[in-house]
């Protein structure tokens, strides 16, 4: 009675059955067709650009059968033949049409199929272009590159192969030169006659004229050449693209990309020589390429791009159709089938009539489908097409399943079936024949986990029972994850097997799966069945232990409010109008906390929050009544809260208490990954099952609920309703908020980023003058803010040549909230020390009505202390003093608390001392901080000029009272103004006098320590000419230091320069000598060598030890006899030097000095030069390490 159709069993290969009219005699088209047939003969026109296609579409879909029907058409294949097209064909007029127009006029294309997964492009299109023209016996169609072919090839034979290139001469009737230009004439019998030899000469192989020419351009010829044979050009197509892509994408060469590339294009700019190309792949290009290297993935989305990209989607009731011309049926036989069943095709009617996977189809409809596609169970009539496209390869589709032979498939369940027999062919047969494919699916990594997760589950169960099959239809279910059209629940399994077993059959083996095989979860958020891993462990004991443990230290409140959801309620009107992102948070609490006690503004607080939607958590019914009456008294005052109140208690602990339980039990077995997965099934159920109880509060809809506000009950059935009422709420409680159309800087948390933009603009304002646009140029986020909160505003009155500010903006809000900055700067004129904590209070608390945002308060503080910089004071709790700058307005705006603002009078006298001050100290003054602040930047100048200063110069005037007390002063860590105004003037004794006497004062200071160092100097020089000189006291103080030295130096041995002494006189005398130094160079290399430190970095004790080594060098050298010492030298073997050198000038000098025993560290140093001596080897000479060691010993001595 059942059979299959047999043309079926075999998908299409459009090469091969090309010319086959029974391919095409079966064919049933869809609206897939018909659309790409449009648009194929539309793209056949003259004029047409788009001649470039990817068809894309899963295995099974029907892909090659239809661009095979289509490629005929164009081939000119008789109308007739198309039996089950022509008549829907004829349906749509404009379409038949058009055919008819494509037939009348005699147009034809030549097909040119490539197939496989060959590993060269080029190759492939070379290949397939040949067997094109030879099965259509257009062999004699030679373009221009067939004569080229031959050219080129006798001139490889002139280059590389001279004796074939002999024997071809032989066989010529004319000289070889003549027969070239024949070639290159296009001579046809000459070309031939070379086609005919070649094979002689090159040991049997025949002539490719195609190979070594540009595809694209050979293509090209070969279109112009056939359309003198009546062809109107060549349709390529590339059947499989998809089996080339997965096999060679990764290794295919940039010429072959290059190739398709220019093909593309090439077809889309053909004009009247056409080519035409399709590609038919099962999924996008892109699918291929994501682990690629990035240069081959932007070649492959080159080529992409150069295509028109088509999706076959077949609408279902044609893939029904589709379906029942496979299922064949003996008509006389099926209608006494039907007859005898007639109840039983009622009830699956009756079932599935009204069921979502029909809800496409009407009534009528759905009976023919279930009918037609008899004997497949309505509920794999839906799911076999889709899985199909989700998982079948070439070897197994939806056709290969209804018309292949084989187990698994539907051909074998026929055969194990009487003809009169009612049976159903249920998911479970479907997820059998596809399972090959769900153990190798990679893609899908979804599918594959189901498949994984489901053979386990089978391992353990029998295969024949009703419990596997249950399981393999639930799991397809999951793989297709259509839930919206077929859910895994318990009522679908029921309808899917009640034609083969009880009820209560189906009962029994769902508990089963569910109570004691433990692989089956009942989900109660939805009533899914869903399959889970078995650990070998009673997990529901496990959470039921858990549950009594935790039990007592659960909190229903604590638990619902830690739940991840948007738990937040937006007054959207408000925000809209506003400019803003208010919001109120909705939070659970429990009704006993509803008294005269209740904290809600520190709840609020703590949430960030403008307000707070309050759900009420009731303890039973019977509390409602008083817990609405605490509620309506006590709300009357909290003005920014929503009491949300149930109309009836839900007793949710039980959920709550195994929810929590399987979170920490989740969490407890994060390592086992079976047992994690176990719980983690439990918590999200739960937590679903949560969310809607959640949703109960916060959907007005819903009408389960009473909303409370300020002691009233109002009416709100919708979330319109609710926002509207938050809206009016804000209205009220931020009268004063000023519209900023910016929310990147307009809340309390921005960005980094808008931060760093906002602090522009901030570090912009606080300068002393005001530049143009504040100095900001582009499009910048700092340009945007700047735009909008001020110049847009008012604050900001700007032109290219100037910028002022203005307090008093045109929106009231705005200028209210610039005057409570003023007003908090005027409070700290008056008072002294005001927090900045009250001023965030103001601007951000809703006592205040303003509400502002965070990220703008530092922005509008720097707008007012603009004006009054020079007045005003920034200090944190311990009294030190901030600079009036963007850093500090950042840093209280992190802790307002810790800082405080204090004024001080600003007038004419203190402007004037200021300046005055700059000029003393203005080497030391940076202009950028001039600009930047108003008196604070001659405070860091003298700090700087200070830290300048030569350690000794600071010591010497630690001994100096005022000098001292100058220092101690900017040690101190007193503020700004006060080590300006009050300090400084008051060690001069000044006390707001800053006169012309008290700069006098302070410039007198600045130039003693200016000058300590140098008359240091002198009064080391004095000593040292006291010490040196020899003659009558009373010319000491008329003689000069030079003049004393050479008198002393001329006094010594007159060989003393010869002698190097160990404690270094000789270098003494040597700087004595010198004419060529000033005095104070002088001193600065005698302190050198005599304490190793400079006079500038010279401590109290460095004089001392100075002039004992000039005593110790003076003593040494007087004492000097270069005769005793020559007699001493000749008496002691070993124990001095002389070592003689030719100066620069060609004289001899020579140099003596004594032995010394060596140190430990000495004795380190040597060995330390013998092995880096050594370790040179043989490439440093002998020579040449002697003259390194005599150049350093000549510097040591000429030191």
């Amino acid at each position: 009675m059942i059979s299959v159709a047999s043309e079926f069993q075999h998908s299409i290969n459009i090469a091969y059955d090309l010319n086959d009219d029974s391919k095409l005699n079966s064919f049933i088209p869809t609206s897939s067709f018909f659309e790409l047939l449009r648009d194929i003969l539309l793209s056949t026109n003259k004029n047409s650009t788009e001649r470039a296609r990817i068809l894309i579409g899963a295995y099974g879909k029907g892909k090659s059968h239809i661009v095979l029907a289509i490629i005929t058409m164009l081939m000119g294949r008789n109308l007739k033949t198309y039996t089950n097209v022509l008549p829907k064909l004829k349906e749509d007029k404009k379409l038949y049409q058009q055919v008819r127009n494509f037939y009348d006029e005699k147009r034809k294309f030549l097909p040119v199929i490539i197939s496989g997964n060959n590993g060269s492009l080029t190759q492939a299109f070379l290949y397939s272009l040949q067997v094109a023209l030879k099965e259509n016996g257009l062999e004699n169609v030679m373009p221009k590159t067939n004569f080229e072919a031959a050219v080129r090839a006798i001139s490889r034979w002139q280059d590389s192969y001279p004796d074939t290139l002999k024997k071809f001469e032989k066989l010529l009737d004319c000289s070889l030169d003549d027969y070239i230009d024949s070639l290159k004439a296009f001579d046809v019998e000459s070309y031939r006659f070379f086609e005919t030899v070649y094979p002689d000469l090159t040991s049997g192989s025949s002539f490719n004229p195609f190979l070594g020419f540009d595809v694209v351009e050979l293509y090209a010829n070969v279109s112009a050449e056939i359309k003198k044979k009546g062809y109107n050009g060549i349709y390529v197509v590339y059947d499989e693209f998809s089996k080339f892509l997965e096999a060679n994408i990764a290794q295919t060469s940039v010429s072959d990309t290059k190739m398709l590339q220019d093909f593309a294009e090439r077809c889309n700019r053909s004009g009247a020589n056409q080519l035409h190309l399709m590609l038919i792949s099962h999924k996008e290009i892109s699918n291929y390429i994501d682990k690629l290297p990035k240069a081959k993935v932007d070649g492959w989305r080159g080529i992409s791009e150069r295509f028109s990209h088509i999706h076959l989607d077949n609408d279902s009731s044609q893939t029904y159709e589709i379906i029942s011309t496979v299922i064949q049926k003996k008509a006389k036989l099926w209608e006494s089938f039907l007859k005898a069943n007639k109840s039983r095709f009622k009830k699956l009617v009756s079932q599935y009539g009204e069921d979502e996977i029909f809800s496409d189809l009407d009534r009528s409809a759905i009976e023919s489908v279930i009918s037609s596609c008899y004997p497949l169970h309505p509920a794999s009539i839906f799911i076999l097409p889709r899985l199909s496209e989700k998982v079948a390869q070439n070897e197994r589709t939806l056709f290969t399943f209804l018309s292949a032979k084989g187990g698994a498939c539907l051909s074998s369940c026929l055969d194990k079936q009487r003809d009169n027999s009612f049976f159903l062919v249920t998911p479970d047969v479907l997820y059998d024949y596809f399972e090959p494919l769900f153990q190798k699916e990679i893609y899908v990594a979804e599918i594959h986990d189901q498949y994984r997760l489901t053979k386990q589950i089978l391992n353990n169960l029998n295969a024949k029972s009703l419990e596997t099959k249950i399981v393999k239809s639930i799991s397809l279910i999951y793989m297709l994850a259509q839930f919206e059209k077929i859910k895994p629940l318990k009522a679908t399994i029921e309808s899917i097997y009640s034609s083969e077993y009880k009820l209560d059959e189906i009962e029994a083996a769902l508990s089963n799966l569910i109570e004691k095989k433990f692989v089956l979860y009942f989900k109660r958020s939805n009533s899914y069945l869903k399959l889970k891993d078995y650990s070998g462990l009673d997990t529901r004991q496990l959470l039921k232990d858990e549950m009594e443990r935790l039990k007592n230290d659960v909190s229903i409140k604590n638990v619902l409010n830690s739940l991840n959801y948007d738990n937040f309620v937006y007054p959207s009107r408000y925000n809209d109008d506003n400019e803003m992102t208010r919001f109120f948070s909705f939070i659970f609490i429990n009704a006993s906390e509803i008294n005269d006690e209740f904290e809600y503004e520190e709840i609020i607080q703590k949430r960030n929050a403008d307000g707070a939607v309050f759900a009420i958590l009731l303890d039973s019914d019977e509390s409602i009544k008083q817990v609405r009456q605490n509620i309506l008294l006590f709300s009357k005052k909290m003005q920014r809260c929503v009491f949300v109140l149930p109309k009836h208690r839900s007793d949710y602990f039980p959920q709550v208490l195994e929810y929590y339980a399987a979170s920490v039990l989740k969490d407890k077995y994060a390592d086992d990954p079976i047992l994690f997965d176990e719980f983690d099934i439990i918590y999200e159920d739960l937590r679903d099952v949560l969310l809607s109880f959640v949703m109960s509060y916060s959907r007005p809809e819903l009408m389960r609920n009473t909303t409370i506000y300020m002691g009233d009950e109002w009416e709100v059935s919708r979330k319109t309703e609710l926002t509207a009422l938050l809206s009016d709420i804000c209205d009220d409680v931020f009268k004063k908020t000023p519209i900023i159309n910016n929310e990147v800087i307009n809340k309390n948390e921005p960005s980094t980023m808008a931060l760093n933009s906002r602090n522009k603009v901030i570090k912009a304002l606080l300068r002393n003058e005001l530049e143009p646009k504040l100095g900001l140029t582009g499009n910048g986020q700092d340009v945007s803010i700047m735009r909008s909160c001020l110049i847009r505003t008012g604050i900001l009155d700007n032109s290219d040549s100037y910028a002022q500010l203005c307090l008093t903006p045109p929106d009231k809000n705005l200028s209210f909230v610039l005057a409570t900055i003023q007003s908090f700067v005027d409070g700290a004129k008056k008072k002294g020390d005001c927090s900045f904590d009250a001023l965030y209070a103001k601007l951000m608390n809703p006592a205040g009505k303003i509400g502002l945002r965070r990220g703008l308060i530092p922005l509008f503080i720097a707008v007012v202390f603009h004006e009054c910089k020079k007045e005003i004071i920034l200090s944190d709790n311990d009294g030190n003093q901030l600079p009036i700058s963007m850093e500090s307005l950042v840093l209280i705006d992190s802790e307002p608390s810790n800082y405080v603002l204090s004024a001080m009078e600003w007038d004419s006298e203190k402007e004037r001392y200021v300046q005055e001050l700059t000029k003393v100290y203005e080497d030391f003054v940076i202009e950028q901080e001039k600009g930047a602040n108003n008196y604070g930047y001659i405070l860091s100048a003298i700090k700087r000029w200070f830290v300048s200063l030569p350690k000794y110069t600071k010591t010497i005037a630690a001994n100096e009272t005022t000098a001292s007390k100058f220092v101690k002063i900017l040690s101190s860590n007193k503020s700004d103004s006060a080590t300006i105004f009050v300090e400084i003037p008051a060690l001069y004794g000044f006390k707001k006098n800053y006169s012309k006497e008290l700069i006098s004062a302070i410039a007198t200071t600045k130039a003693f320590f200016d000058n300590c160092l140098n008359e240091k100097k002198n009064e080391l020089a004095d000593k040292l000419k006291e010490k040196l000189f020899s003659g009558e006291k009373s010319l000491l103080k008329k003689t000069s230091l030079k003049s004393v030295s050479k008198d002393w130096i001329e006094s010594l041995d007159e060989q003393i320069g010869r002698q190097v002494f160990a404690n270094g006189t000789d270098k003494f005398v040597s700087l004595m000598k010198n004419d060529n130094l000033d005095i104070y160079s002088l001193l600065d290399r005698l302190a050198k060598i005599a304490t190793d430190l400079r006079i500038e970095d010279w401590n109290e004790s460095c004089e001392e030890l100075f002039f004992e080594r000039i005593d110790e060098y003076k003593t040494t050298a007087e004492e000097f006899s270069w005769k005793k010492s020559n007699a001493s030298r000749g008496k002691k073997s070993g124990s001095s030097y002389e070592l003689n050198f030719v100066d620069e000038n060609g004289k001899l000098v020579t140099k003596c000095f004594d032995r010394v025993p060596l140190s430990g560290r000495s004795q380190l140093l040597a060995n330390t030069v013998k092995s880096a001596i050594e370790s040179f080897g043989q490439s440093v000479s002998e020579n040449e390490i002697r003259q390194v060691v005599v150049d350093i010993l000549q510097k040591m001595c000429d030191r």
